[in-house]
């Protein structure tokens, strides 16, 4: 059966048809990114469900609906792992990640909310504003509402969440990353931005000049990656944290053709061996761009120059 526990309060199912509960109260979104308008919208699901006595659902999609329906993959805020642990931590009861197909995005609203309805036995949603359904998005949430109401279901339309006068989404967020403004990003988001993965074997050049580094593999090639440089970071392995600094981007300075992206973080204090390990990385800020040296000691001042911006930074923090 496609369900297991992917954390203590976090059931996930990755099949609707095999959904236990006689009842729930659900929400339903790509839920890029769990930022804060998302998190208010689970909050307002949650307590939906505890008026209804019933457990709280929320269906998101996956692949990005836009990475199917597009013409290129839709550079994302959260890999499928990172979102889900956002949504346990956000207080999600039960995660139903949908399959999201060419015969999905083919669905109307009508079809889509009556599976929906039958396989998750839905006595009440909770969607935003702004949420849209069904084939080419045609159905708006009131027409949402409109529909469900013929299947006896009461459906909640939540008002958008701003901050500061900025309406929060994950495209806007996405711009933010993209440049770099991480302070900006972290804002929108709740937290700062996270990337994830596991540490893999590198060159080990980084331990022959005296910082050796946990390079990294995210667990979508989607990811969005902020700009090449270095950042001051907070490090989680674990139940361990470390502050650190670290470093994406192609190095120039060693390479002598094209060379992929890579993701080194240098933990301050910390020498374990991480190889295989998961981690998880809290981008807090851009300390600078992708620069490069004349020779391999030139690199080395400029990373002991970035080593004591990046300290400087976390000890104000």
């Amino acid at each position: 059966m496609p369900r297991y526990q992917y954390a203590p309060t976090l059931e996930i199912y990755t099949d609707l048809s095999f959904f236990p509960h006689p009842g729930c109260v659900v929400t339903t979104g790509t839920f890029d990114g769990m930022h804060k308008g998302h998190r208010y919208l689970v909050g307002r699901t949650l307590q939906a469900a505890g008026e209804e006595g019933l457990p709280m659902a929320a269906v998101t999609y996956w692949p990005h609906p836009r990475t199917v329906c597009g013409t290129q993959p839709v550079a994302l805020l959260t890999t499928l792992e990172e979102k889900l642990r956002l949504m346990e931590k956000a207080g999600v009861e039960c995660a139903v990640v949908c399959p999201f197909t060419m015969e999905t995005a083919a669905m109307s609203a009508t079809d889509f909310l009556q599976m929906l309805s039958r396989q998750l036995h839905v006595r009440r949603m909770v969607i935003g504003a702004n949420h849209r359904m069904g084939r080419g998005g045609l159905c708006d949430a009131e027409g949402i509402r409109a529909e469900a109401l013929r299947l006896g279901v009461q459906t909640d339309i939540v008002g958008l969440l701003e901050d500061r006068s900025q309406r929060i989404s994950s495209s806007e967020i996405r711009k933010l990353v993209a440049q770099g403004d991480m302070a900006q990003a972290a804002g929108l988001l709740g937290y700062p931005y996270l990337i994830s993965g596991t540490v893999v074997r590198g060159d080990g050049l980084g331990r022959t000049i005296g910082y050796p580094t946990a390079n990294i593999r995210t667990g979508s090639a989607e990811k969005l990656l902020p700009p090449s440089g270095v950042y001051a970071v907070r490090v989680h392995v674990g139940e361990v944290s470390s502050d650190g600094m670290m470093y994406i981007g192609s190095r120039p300075t060693l390479r002598s053709g094209a060379e992929e992206t890579r993701i080194e973080v240098n933990l301050f204090g910390c020498r374990g061996d991480l190889y295989g390990r998961e981690i998880h990385v809290d981008c807090l800020t851009r300390i600078r761009g992708e620069v490069q040296c004349a020779s391999l000691e030139e690199l080395q001042q400029q990373i002991r120059q970035d080593e004591q911006a990046c300290r400087r930074y976390l000890n104000i923090l």
